[in-house]
């Protein structure tokens, strides 16, 4: 068999653009059009013609390209807008990086790696094994030593040795540690509950995440913060504090505001940074604010604090303030209109149980299988050991008991399902 040359342009019958399959699956990249995935893949391309045309930084051995926005219009087919659109998508992901020139010369245009991260001062990529052929001993030993500091990131367990949080993201790749860290703030926020009482607030919970989630990643020294710049390990360890409560307190915020929010994302940052410092003074003041209204004068006992300990447990926000700790314990628990606990059980290998008097409010106390029991001021129910049941307010009103514990032997409680819409919309 006899095969036939090219001639003229036939060959260019034969050139292909790459998409990389990463931009098609990961989650990171779902928010850029499929003209910006294609313009990487022309982009990516031409990276080719790099060391043809010197297209190489001298200081930093980096790779760059340059093409105007007219050729791009004529590659792709599509509007100068378009285009625009399309580079500044793959500039907020992080998949190029421009520069300009000026003097009407065409823009420098980096396209990144999208598989690895940027290690400061590296020239040119090299195979690990030449490598590890190249390196002294003592270098060999601290490349060892930063496999363990990634490890250690993944792991979550604490290297002794010590060392920043820039030095591990350098040896991740980026969207693996981005990946890690998504699932564990999921986990800190129970993301789970989060969903079953905000559904419909999908979106923002999950750019909070992604917001907090970047700062874990970030090699960034400071974050601005409402003006002011903001050590990057101080915003790191403040978010590390957030809980479901601070997710559902921000929640209310952005429904309760009428302003128009230039930047969501720079606000969103804002509001997790300040939820820890905000929540108490937020919920204190609302809760007495409507309590002057119905309820404050005939309340005798303290609102106390956000219920931060029980929150998992509650749908809604409720308050606590203990009345006595010794001999008997009695605690005044306050709930929002429409929050209630869970279905709960205490055991006690005798004795036990609870009981509680409504000091305030309207709400309601019902066992499994019974009917619910309406709680005005000076009802009084009686929980005995064993008897699975929930309380909470009225869907209207605010709710206020106390909550006094029974001694009893090997006394413990066990926190159950969570009271549905469904039996809870029966009330009145």
């Amino acid at each position: 068999m006899r095969l036939d040359y090219f001639y003229n342009t036939e060959g260019e019958n034969f050139r292909f653009y790459q998409i990389p399959a990463l931009l098609l699956e990961e989650e990171e990249y779902r928010g850029i059009s499929d003209t910006a995935k294609i313009l990487y893949g022309v982009l990516l391309s031409r990276l080719a013609l790099s060391r043809k045309n010197s297209w190489i930084e001298k200081d930093t051995g980096r790779l760059y390209i340059t093409y105007n926005l007219k050729q791009l219009v004529e590659k792709l087919g599509r509007s100068d807008r378009t285009i625009s659109k399309a580079m500044k998508q793959l500039s907020e992901v992080g998949l190029i990086e421009k520069k300009k020139r000026g003097q009407g010369k065409p823009d420098i245009i980096y396209v990144m790696n999208f598989t690895a991260v940027h290690k400061e001062g590296a020239k040119e990529t090299v195979p690990e094994e030449q490598m590890e052929q190249n390196l002294p001993e003592d270098k060999m030993q601290e490349n060892k030593r930063e496999e363990t500091i990634a490890e250690t990131s993944i792991t979550g367990k604490e290297d002794q040795r010590g060392d920043s949080r820039s030095e591990e993201i350098t040896i991740l790749e980026k969207r693996h540690a981005r990946e890690f860290y998504r699932k564990k703030i999921r986990h800190q926020l129970e993301y789970e509950i989060l969903m079953q009482r905000h559904k419909t607030d999908k979106n923002i919970i999950d750019a909070m995440i992604e917001i907090m989630a970047n700062i874990y990643i970030s090699d960034r020294a400071t974050y601005k913060i409402s003006g002011e710049e903001i050590p990057v390990n101080e915003v790191q360890n403040r978010i590390k504090t957030l809980n479901v409560q601070h997710i559902e307190y921000i929640i209310e915020c952005l429904n309760r505001n009428t302003r128009e929010i230039r930047k969501p994302d720079n606000y969103l940052l804002a509001s997790l940074y300040n939820a820890p410092l905000t929540i108490g003074l937020y919920y204190k003041a609302q809760v007495q604010h409507d309590f002057k209204m119905e309820n404050a004068k005939k309340m005798i006992f303290p609102i106390g604090e956000p219920n931060d300990k029980f929150a998992q447990y509650f749908t809604g926000k409720s308050f606590l303030a203990p009345v006595s700790t010794s001999q008997v314990g009695i605690f005044n628990v306050t709930f929002e209109p429409g929050c209630r606990n869970n279905w709960h059980i205490y055991h006690a290998k005798s004795g036990g149980g609870q009981i509680l008097i409504c000091i305030a409010g309207r709400g309601y106390y019902q066992e499994e299988g019974k009917e619910e029991v309406e709680m005005k001021p000076g009802d009084c129910v009686n929980i005995p050991a064993e008897v699975k049941h929930w309380h909470g307010a009225a869907p209207d009103e605010w709710f206020s008991h106390l909550a006094i514990e029974v001694p009893g032997e090997k006394t413990s409680s066990e926190w159950c399902e969570i009271v549905t819409d469904e039996i809870y919309g029966k009330l009145k």
